[in-house]
């Protein structure tokens, strides 16, 4: 629709009054047009203003008349126009010329140009999501964010003086993010940039990605602004930062938590020169979680879980495995097992030496790794000889020598009795200790 304003023309004293009213004033032609009506199609002049007319008026007698002009049209009349409350004063004094023509001259006091105002406006609310990943918000958590407009652009209302918006969201995995709402009172394009802070720390590492934010403003000619925004930077159309939380990698200390231990029993062999143990370090096969960190690389083992070798030469008898490196929290098992060999008269341990490890986030960027059950094992093999073993009399290489006399029939008997004996280093009472079939010999000539 065309605006349209309207004015009115009256006479301002009790003589104009008189005078319209006994037609010694009057509108040419008889028209009525003490009422005008300016719309926006007329043409404006060099200064944008448009002018409109009462028409022309025939006055009969010398004299001086005064009217006042207003604008009618009210304010809110027309959506977002303030309208003048003024008034102009228009004298016109007429003067007789003395030939029988009658000249005016008019003068205006008040106003003469009547300024209206429109005002629109409009506003755009800027949002977004923050996000996580790794782990939940939790108390302590703060995140700030920086608007920038460039050049004329209005600020959200929910930024500090410098552009800024904190949050300290405390659960959950996204937390909204309200920047408030630009006011705009002009129409054009107004262009924001949009980022997170830097501030990594405990853990959290913050989202680099800067948006621009574009906003487009149009006037309706209604008194209202619709904004509408292009974003971009991301990979969707909103404003959406997202942290990762990804905590230290925890070690479990294998000097504390990984040492075999080996003991050899039975018999009386001890440890003997050249004796050597190998034991290997590996994931639990039936425990799915561990094999599938230590497929994943969130488990690594120590360079030496192939093999740690305890010989002779060990004092103690003791070796340990390297640390086991943790880049996930969980729980997980652990196999310890000897290797086979070949020493004669040693029964290996053939079990499974499982260790259990718990390794517990902390939320705060670090991890701890602790064996909660079969830490440092004990791995005990049995000697036992195989077999008999003879003793003869070629062993005990006894002679008898009679001195003094020639041997004429003499006869001389010898007993073999136990006395005591050790076996493994434990004593053996003397009726224990195997003895031959005869313990006593005859010798004669």
């Amino acid at each position: 629709d065309t605006d349209a304003f309207s004015f009115q023309m009256e006479a301002a004293d009790d003589v104009t009054k008189q005078a319209f009213d006994s037609g010694e004033i009057r509108f040419k032609d008889g028209g009525k047009t003490d009422e005008i009506t300016i719309k926006a199609d007329v043409k404006p002049d060099d200064r944008d203003r448009r002018t409109g007319s009462f028409g022309d008026m025939i006055f009969t007698k010398a004299g001086t008349y005064s009217f006042t002009v207003k604008e009618t049209t009210k304010t809110g009349e027309i959506a977002g126009v303030t309208c003048d409350d003024g008034t102009g004063t228009i004298t016109i004094t007429v003067q007789d010329n003395g030939d029988g023509t009658l000249e005016p001259q008019v003068s205006y006091t008040g106003r003469r140009n009547f300024v209206n105002t429109y005002e629109a406006s409009g506003t755009y609310h800027l949002t977004g999501e923050k996000q996580i990943t790794g782990r939940d918000f939790q108390t302590g958590d703060s995140f700030t964010f920086q608007v920038t407009g460039e050049e004329d652009a209005p600020m959200p209302d929910k930024v500090d003086a410098d552009g800024k918006l904190t949050i300290e969201p405390t659960s959950g995995k996204t937390a909204a993010l309200d920047f408030g709402a630009m006011t705009f009172d002009h129409a054009g394009t107004y262009t924001y940039q949009v980022t997170e802070e830097s501030k990594d720390a405990n853990g959290v590492i913050s989202d680099s990605t800067e948006y621009t934010v574009k906003v487009t403003v149009k006037d309706a000619n209604d008194g209202t602004l619709t904004a509408n925004a292009e974003i971009t930077g991301g990979e969707g159309d909103a404003v959406v930062f997202t942290n990762v939380y990804a905590p230290g990698a925890a070690a479990l200390d294998g000097n504390a938590n990984l040492k075999v231990t080996k003991e050899l029993t039975g018999g009386s062999r001890g440890w003997k020169e050249g004796d050597s143990f190998t034991f290997t370090l590996e994931g639990y096969a039936d425990d799915k979680a561990t094999m599938d960190a230590i497929d994943a690389g969130n488990i690594i083992l120590p360079n030496n879980a192939g093999g740690i070798t305890i010989t002779d030469e060990n004092d103690p008898k003791e070796a340990a495995f390297g640390n086991i490196i943790f880049k996930k929290a969980g729980k997980y098992v652990f196999n310890i097992r000897e290797k086979k060999g070949d020493i004669g008269g040693i029964t290996y341990d053939e079990k499974d030496h499982l260790v259990k490890v718990t390794v517990t986030d902390k939320l705060d960027g670090t991890m701890t790794a602790e064996a909660t059950d079969g830490a440092n094992p004990t791995i005990t093999n049995t000697y036992a000889p195989g077999g008999t073993t003879q003793v003869t009399s070629a062993d005990f290489d006894l002679k008898k020598v009679l001195e003094g006399k020639a041997w004429n029939g003499d006869k001389f008997t010898f007993t073999l009795e136990a006395v005591s004996g050790k076996e493994g280093g434990t004593d053996i009472a003397a009726a224990d200790i195997p003895m031959p079939d005869e313990t006593k010999v005859t010798v004669d000539s």
